[in-house]
């Protein structure tokens, strides 16, 4: 039996699972187990949550969504808070949160789930908890226009707001909705100074390739940086996770490690480096057929 084979079949046993428990039921190492996770993951066999447990997703197949409710306590207060709102009320209004709470719904995308309404000739955004069904959340959705709803539930002005055209670009997606409303929050990071050579550089190249800094975050001064990056292409900008390593050789751990981010933040991945990969990391992006998009400083 292929490792493939037999990591599917604990997943299938015991999922959601941790890549740690992956690499020892399969009998290898973390980043052996991580390179079979992201082989699976990019053949839509098995899938990724965006919640984590010490810095790592969980791992699952299709049907065992229930069973990352059992993982909830590991969010953080805000996301535990949002998650316990609409695990409660089923459905609730984006515009009737409050911010913190419609950045929150963005985060909790393995339970909070976007859905389009149009009322007249406005959109507007719905969420609504993972497992209620198409016709319950309707039901509710209606509830909040009828005429025997409350004055301040019925109100479009308290409740419901006209959705920026940035927000519903890619209208069958949940992951475009949660970078747009980051990218509100979190582009003036981008615009402070910030006393780092290695950001600078980074910084420079973006500005001279109209790529916008959507948010990042100094791992090690002047040498490792994780980034959020709006590249534009033909069919409009789109969102990358990207990791930035100022180091001269790129290995096959630093890339299995940056795939498992991508994976677990469901983006595309950049890596930037002032680098080459050795042999060994070609070698396995080779062998896992996965494409990285790479650029050298």
């Amino acid at each position: 039996m292929s490792l493939n084979d037999k990591a599917m079949s604990i997943i299938r046993r015991d999922g959601p699972i941790l890549p740690s428990q992956i690499a020892k039921g399969i009998g290898t190492n973390i980043l052996l187990a991580g390179a079979v996770l992201s082989e699976l993951s990019s053949q839509k066999q098995i899938k990724v949550s965006s919640l984590k447990v010490g810095g790592s997703p969980l791992y699952y197949v299709q049907g065992q969504e229930s069973r990352l409710e059992n993982y909830a306590k590991h969010l953080n207060e805000k996301d535990k808070k949002a998650f316990d709102v609409i695990k409660e009320r089923k459905v609730v209004a984006d515009s009737a949160l409050p911010p913190l709470f419609q950045v929150a719904m963005r985060s909790i995308s393995d339970f909070a789930v976007p859905i389009e309404v149009e009322a007249g000739s406005t959109k507007h955004i719905f969420w609504k908890f993972y497992n209620v069904t198409r016709e319950e959340a309707t039901e509710i959705v209606r509830a909040f226009f009828s005429p025997g709803a409350k004055t301040e539930e019925k109100s479009p002005e308290k409740i419901v707001q006209p959705v920026s055209k940035q927000e519903i670009k890619i209208e069958k997606g949940e992951s475009f909705i949660q970078t747009s409303i980051h990218a509100e929050g979190e582009s003036k990071q981008a615009k402070k100074e910030v006393d780092d050579d290695f950001y600078g550089n980074i910084k420079s190249f973006c500005d001279k390739n109209k790529i916008e800094i959507v948010s990042f975050d100094i791992i090690r001064k002047n040498s490792e940086i994780d980034l959020v990056l709006s590249v534009p292409t033909a069919v409009g900008n789109v969102g990358f996770y990207t990791k930035a390593k100022n180091k001269k050789t790129i290995n096959d751990g630093d890339i299995s490690s940056a795939i498992l981010t991508a994976e677990s933040k469901k983006m595309p991945l950049v890596f930037i480096t002032t680098g080459k990969m050795t042999k060994k990391a070609e070698d396995m992006l080779s062998s896992l057929n996965r494409s990285v998009n790479f650029i050298n400083l």
